[in-house]
């Protein structure tokens, strides 16, 4: 100790600065780990509602497109009201098939009886061009069905690969 015998207090002067030194490093990474979390969080949370956004605009335009049913200008959403009270699959997934075609998409439409829907029963009408991730985003819309009573709306749900 004798290197330290002219120099009074420098021990306790070192010790805490080391200390503090020590805890301030601690410090800044904890902080600095919290805000790297906190932001790819929230990078994970806004690229979801992003996709859902984009998942949605596109089921409605999907929806709202024109086709022909029967030599008359229509809407999709027209041809699934007709092919769900028909039960025709295959004019459903004729119509679904060339909008994803027209337009180079990939997922899957499904369509439900709405109450079915709510209970979740199996789809009704079924189109998928792809195999679909448990990880898809997804947009769940209803249709009016004027003309059927037993069955006064349909569930469509639209999944589209990110």
């Amino acid at each position: 100790m004798r290197l330290f015998k002219d120099k009074k207090g420098f021990v306790d002067d070192m010790m805490d600065f080391i200390f503090m030194t020590v805890l301030l490093v601690l410090g800044l990474m904890l902080i600095g780990g919290v805000l790297y979390f906190n932001v790819s969080d929230n990078k994970d949370a806004t690229m979801k509602k992003v996709n859902f956004v984009e998942t949605t605009q596109t089921h409605l335009y999907y929806l709202n497109s024109a086709t022909k049913l029967n030599s008359v200008q229509t809407t999709i959403s027209d041809v699934i009201i007709y092919a769900f009270n028909k039960n025709d699959q295959a004019l459903f997934e004729a119509k679904t098939n060339s909008f994803f075609n027209k337009y180079n998409l990939e997922g899957a439409v499904d369509v439900y009886d709405s109450n079915e829907y709510n209970q979740d029963r199996d789809y009704k009408l079924s189109f998928s061009n792809r195999f679909i991730s448990s990880g898809e985003t997804k947009s769940v819309l209803q249709l009016a069905n004027p003309t059927n009573n037993n069955v006064p709306s349909i569930t469509v749900v639209f999944k589209k690969n990110e």
